[in-house]
C-alpha cells in the first residue's frame, strides 16, 4: 500500500480516538446545560483536575490502574453532586449571565487549587496498554487509543440505555424538557439535577482518565488540561 495513504489512515484512526475524548467531554457538558441550564464553562477545568488526581492516585499512592479509575469517577461524581447542591443552585432564577460567571469563577479557583496543589509541572502516567499497539494490515494503531474508542461508546450506550430504558431516565429528560411540568407530576427536580452533574463528573472522569497517558496533563493555562 502507498506509504501515505497508510499515513493517513493512521492520522484518521487517531484523530477519531482523540475525537472520542472530546465527545465525552460534550456529552457532559449537553448534560449539565439540559439540567440546569448552566453552560458549565469550568468543565475543563474539573477533567484537568479529575486527570491529576488519577495521577495522584497511580503515581504517588500507587493503587491499581482499574482501582484508580473506579476511585476517580467516584470522587468526579460527588464533586459535581455537590457543586450542583451548594453551589449552582444559588443562583436558580438568576438571569443566565449569573450562571456564566459562576462557571468561569468556578474553572479559575479549580485551575488555581490545581496549580498550588501539584505545581506547573506536567505529568503522565503508565496504563496497562503503555507502549503497546495492534496492527491493522499496514496501519498501526496504539491500544491505548483503541481503549479510549471502546471506552467512549461504552459509556455513549450505556448513559443511552439508561436514558431510554429506565424510570429514572425518563424522569431526567422530563426534568430536561419542563422543570415546571415535571415538578407537578411529582419528580424531584432539584435531585434529578444533581445527580445530572454527577452523571456528568462521570463522564469528565472518563474523558479526563486516559489524557495523562497519551499525553502530558498540566494546570497551566490555555492549554488546560492536555498539553
Amino acid at each position: 500500500m502507498d506509504p501515505h495513504l497508510v499515513q493517513v489512515l493512521q492520522l484518521v484512526l487517531n484523530g477519531i480516538s482523540i475525537g472520542s475524548i472530546y465527545a465525552l467531554v460534550a456529552l457532559g457538558l449537553v448534560l449539565t446545560y439540559k439540567a440546569s441550564e448552566v453552560l458549565n464553562f469550568a468543565y475543563g477545568d474539573i477533567l484537568m483536575m479529575l486527570a491529576f488526581v488519577g495521577w495522584g492516585l497511580i503515581a504517588v499512592a500507587d493503587l491499581p490502574f482499574w482501582l484508580a479509575v473506579v476511585v476517580t469517577v467516584l470522587v468526579a461524581a460527588l464533586l459535581s453532586y455537590a457543586l450542583d447542591r451548594h453551589v449552582v443552585r444559588i443562583i436558580v432564577g438568576q438571569p443566565q449571565f449569573a450562571g456564566v460567571m459562576l462557571a468561569i469563577a468556578l474553572a479559575f479557583m479549580i485551575c488555581g487549587m490545581v496549580s498550588m496543589a501539584f505545581g506547573p509541572t506536567s505529568r503522565t502516567y503508565p496504563t496497562p496498554w503503555s507502549g503497546q499497539a495492534t496492527r491493522l494490515g499496514p496501519v498501526v494503531i496504539a491500544d491505548l487509543n483503541l481503549v479510549v474508542l471502546a471506552a467512549a461508546l461504552i459509556v455513549t450506550m450505556l448513559l443511552f440505555a439508561f436514558l431510554r430504558s429506565t424510570s429514572l431516565g425518563i424522569a431526567i429528560q422530563a426534568a430536561s424538557q419542563n422543570q415546571l411540568a415535571a415538578y407537578l407530576c411529582g419528580i424531584r427536580v432539584k435531585r434529578i439535577n444533581s445527580l445530572v452533574w454527577a452523571m456528568s463528573g462521570g463522564s469528565a472522569a472518563s474523558a479526563g482518565f486516559p489524557a495523562p497517558s497519551s499525553a502530558a496533563i498540566s494546570s497551566q493555562r490555555p492549554c488546560k488540561s492536555i498539553s
